[in-house]
């Protein structure tokens, strides 16, 4: 096998090339790996002569040569760099991401209120403006002024006061401060105040202990007022739904007019004819017999009870 630069060298047992001389000054190293693909070192340099005159490429030492097809030598013996994959759906996606934008796209129509042609951008609009210009007036009242070098402090004032003594005596005279009242609720000696826990009980003083307040009684007031109003117009309500009782009089007169309605009743069912032969006989016999049938169980109802309640709808 003939490689560009690499004559005089030979293959070894792993299919590769041990060792060859490509320029004079300059020894490549070619080894193929167990993938196929061509490594190359170069000694003191990093860079090799391409098999195309006036080319030079600049690669890192040991870089792996993946990019050569597995026939990496043509027939004039150059290599031969793989073609930049390209897809065939590259103009299609494309023309799709083309096709689902739009501009200025938001997520419902602008609800945003137009200016006014009016309130066009005026010059000098923008710039801050500075406050009114006050008058400088030289009788003002100035700033007191720095002492001069020939004023000095007051110096060596002395006290014959016995400050050791004076404080001896204050603490001998002075009334013992009293500790402050704490309480511990765990063994481990947290110490807390007593008087915000709760414990002291200094609210049973006050005046107004155990009175009910006044927002209160007005409540109680307003709901038993309520209430009492209505209980009262259940009463009422039940005053007018309640039964009527019926009197003597009236119960006997309901039983008269109930008697001779049957009475009437009866005397039409004995005037029909003996045969029936029909369906309308059948039918006004059959409607006779329960409206006789219907009084007899009023009549009976009435006599039965002496005390009557008439329910008021």
């Amino acid at each position: 096998m003939k490689q560009n630069g690499t004559e005089g060298a030979t293959p070894n047992r792993a299919g590769g090339w041990r060792s060859g001389t490509g320029k004079p000054g300059r020894k490549l190293i070619f080894y193929s790996d167990v993938s196929g693909s061509i490594n190359h070192t170069a000694a003191n340099q990093d860079r090799f002569q391409s098999s195309r005159p006036g080319h030079t490429c600049q690669t890192p030492m040991n870089f792996s040569w993946r990019l050569f097809t597995k026939k990496h030598e043509d027939s004039a013996g150059d290599w031969r760099w793989l073609p930049r994959y390209i897809s065939i759906f590259k103009a299609t996606v494309k023309d799709d991401m083309q096709k689902a934008k739009t501009a200025m796209k938001t997520m419902g129509p602008a609800k945003v209120e137009v200016p006014s042609p009016k309130d066009f951008l005026k010059k000098h609009s923008k710039e801050k403006t500075l406050p009114p210009k006050k008058k400088f007036d030289r009788n003002m009242p100035k700033k007191p002024a720095v002492p001069l070098r020939t004023d000095h402090p007051v110096m060596g004032i002395q006290s014959g006061k016995n400050f050791i003594n004076t404080n001896a005596a204050d603490v001998i005279m002075g009334v013992a401060k009293k500790p402050k009242p704490i309480y511990v609720d765990k063994r481990t000696g947290d110490k807390h105040d007593v008087e915000p826990s709760g414990l002291v009980p200094k609210y049973i003083n006050k005046k107004d202990y155990g009175v009910t307040p006044e927002y209160i009684c007005r409540r109680n007031e307003e709901l038993k007022k309520a209430q009492e109003e209505y209980d009262r117009y259940i009463q009422e309500n039940l005053k007018k739904a309640a039964m009527k009782r019926l009197s003597d009089e009236e119960r006997e007169a309901v039983l008269q007019g109930l008697k001779k309605n049957w009475e009437e009743v009866h005397k039409e069912f004995q005037s029909l004819s003996v045969f029936i032969d029909s369906i309308p006989k059948k039918i006004r016999k059959q409607r006779l017999e329960e409206e006789m049938k219907q009084l007899e169980h009023d009549i009976g109802v009435i006599e039965k009870h002496k005390i009557i309640y008439i329910a008021n709808k």
